[in-house]
């Protein structure tokens, strides 16, 4: 009988080991998840001190998460199965139709790696068995969208890879007395990538800037250096002169972004 009983107690000793040991190991998975989620909410608020107009949607969005994580993490403490149902269906109502996540990306990733296990049945929550597990999973989910929603910021952001100073003067021939102008500011290009800079004279529409296009006769396009356009014209007569035109550059996201621009300079007599 005694050795039954200390058989059974170190069998008992084992499985406890063995418990204590599983859970270690989720809460060491949980604490590294965390730190994954702390660096992507300080990598998307640097982003939104930097560019606060760029960043703002995703910084707040990104707060928003953390607040409805917060909260299905808080009811798993409890045990409370029914809110962490309730707070799942919220967050998924959120989620599937957001602007800031691709429908494929929730369709084929999210939706079926994460929402298709919690949503459902609210009884299946067996916190007795898994509750560790699920904590883990709620903090990987809420890395995974964070680190997502990071990732679009930075397709947003035009990349450079040359700056340099440049002055802008109004006149450089000034007479003594007068006052000598000028805008000094810094200027970034890709030197990958090659604008379409296209001019046409002050006298043309506005409109003739929306068919921008090689073969549109109102417009031409002059020569670009180093992200630079070079504009030329000999002027014939004195008085008011300008011309306007459209500069074309490929966004990061795909699209051709097209910047109007409009000049004017006077022509004096010798």
């Amino acid at each position: 009988m005694n050795k039954f009983i200390s058989i059974l107690t170190i069998g008992l000793i084992i499985l406890c080991s063995c418990e204590s040991k599983e859970s270690q190991y989720f809460h060491d998975e949980s604490k590294v998840v965390n730190e994954k989620i702390t660096y992507n909410l300080s990598k998307i608020q640097k982003k939104y001190a930097m560019n606060p107009q760029m960043a703002k949607p995703y910084f707040e969005f990104s707060s928003f998460l953390e607040t409805k994580f917060d909260s299905i993490l808080y009811f798993v403490d409890q045990e409370n199965s029914k809110e962490v149902y309730n707070r799942f269906i919220n967050l998924y109502s959120y989620i599937e139709p957001s602007s800031y996540f691709d429908s494929k990306y929730i369709q084929q990733i999210v939706i079926p790696n994460w929402f298709n296990k919690w949503i459902g049945n609210e009884k299946k929550y067996d916190f007795s068995d898994n509750k560790e597990i699920l904590k883990l999973d709620v903090l990987n989910l809420e890395n995974e969208l964070l680190n997502y929603l990071y990732n679009s910021i930075e397709a947003d952001y035009f990349k450079f890879n040359q700056i340099q100073a440049m002055i802008v003067d109004s006149s450089n021939n000034i007479k003594v007395g007068e006052t000598y102008h000028a805008n000094i500011f810094l200027a970034a290009f890709d030197t990958t990538k090659y604008p379409l800079i296209m001019v046409a004279d002050s006298s043309q529409p506005d409109s003739v800037l929306l068919m921008g296009r090689p073969d549109n006769k109102r417009l031409f396009e002059i020569e670009v250096i180093n992200g630079k356009g070079i504009y030329k014209k000999k002027v014939h007569k004195a008085g008011i002169h300008g011309f306007k035109g459209v500069y074309c550059y490929p966004a990061p996201n795909g699209d051709l972004l097209r910047l109007t621009f409009y000049q004017e300079f006077n022509v004096t007599n010798k």
